[in-house]
């Protein structure tokens, strides 16, 4: 966690343009972040993403 409060910047502008980023704790995935737009129109589903875009 204290590493993306480092880069919240770089990361925010990545998810604006439409990358996914994946968070995990102690290697296991605890939360997504993700754009609104991609989140209110459902382009996510339940364990699938755009891995082209996706970072954890």
């Amino acid at each position: 966690m204290s590493q993306a409060r480092r880069r919240l910047r770089r990361i925010t502008a990545l998810v604006a343009e439409g990358h996914v980023f994946i968070v995990t704790k102690n290697g296991k995935p605890s939360g997504i972040i993700v754009a609104p737009e991609q989140a209110v129109e459902g382009k996510l589903e339940s364990g699938h993403s755009d891995t082209s875009k996706s970072h954890e």
